[in-house]
């Protein structure tokens, strides 16, 4: 189904969604917390919820933010970041993070305004992947490009409360008030 419409304001109706996914957006909205009460909103009880973000940990994601103004609030998104989001959010259960893409290499070589596109399709850019993943092994996990966040929204037995049946209230509580989001750090490949 394709959409276009206002991130914090979907034209569609509560518990609609089995699947919901987010790429590249949070890091560009004033609002990041308002599109996460709308996607609670969306989703069917128990539904799925993957949240992909680039991490501005990342040396070159973070040279890009700082290159492209549109991108400059990518220094924010970190697994910090998210993971304080996701807490004010009540109804989305307690999140599982994990990275992806060590070192963008081909997304900056092959970039489709200041690359050369070209290069994705040739023998270098097939050499450009390959060292892109060798280098997992120098960039620690953490700050691998890109955090992807997996969780789901909780069943609601108190609807007006909003206190749920599945322990999520419990499970949030428990998460300290700093960072101490539990994150699985096994590598994800990603296409893109």
């Amino acid at each position: 189904m394709g959409l276009c419409a206002d991130a914090c304001s979907l034209p569609l109706r509560s518990g609609c969604a089995e699947l919901v996914i987010i790429r590249d957006l949070l890091h560009h909205v004033e609002q990041p917390l308002g599109v996460l009460k709308e996607v609670e909103r969306v989703l069917k009880p128990g539904g799925n919820f993957v949240l992909i973000e680039p991490n501005g940990r990342n040396p070159m994601m973070a040279m890009f933010a700082v290159v492209q103004w549109a991108e400059r609030r990518m220094l924010r998104s970190t697994p910090e970041w998210l993971c304080r989001l996701l807490k004010q959010s009540e109804g989305l259960s307690p999140p599982s993070l994990h990275f992806a893409d060590p070192f963008p290499l081909t997304r900056v070589v092959c970039h489709y305004q200041y690359g050369a596109r070209w290069l994705a399709a040739s023998r270098f850019g097939d050499w450009l992947g390959r060292c892109e993943m060798r280098m997992g092994s120098l960039v620690p996990r953490s700050r691998w490009a890109y955090i992807i966040v997996e969780c789901h929204r909780c069943s609601m037995s108190h609807p007006v409360s909003g206190r749920d049946g599945s322990g999520c209230a419990a499970a949030r509580h428990a998460i300290s008030a700093s960072i101490a989001c539990p994150h699985t750090t096994h590598s994800r490949g990603m296409e893109g």
